[in-house]
């Protein structure tokens, strides 16, 4: 994940395949570390979500969808 943040918004950019921890490769992600990058983003008030990607798990992905369903921020 690339992310840019301007202390109330910040630009989130979720790139390369969904995979699970430890099968990272490049621009690959895994729920695990979109936990961390999302948790350094710190108390904004709105996430521009941008999502590039093939796929990948299921799993990987669901969990992803649920972290921002929980995180107080608006996320667009």
């Amino acid at each position: 994940m690339e992310a840019s943040a301007d202390g109330q918004s910040a630009d989130v950019f979720l790139l390369g395949e969904i995979v699970p921890s430890g099968w990272e490769w490049d621009a690959d992600q895994s729920a695990a570390s979109f936990k961390k990058d999302l948790d350094a983003l710190g108390d904004v008030s709105t996430i521009n979500l941008h999502i590039n990607s093939p796929g990948g798990s299921v799993f990987e992905g669901v969990a992803i969808g649920n972290m921002l369903k929980q995180n107080k921020a608006q996320v667009n």
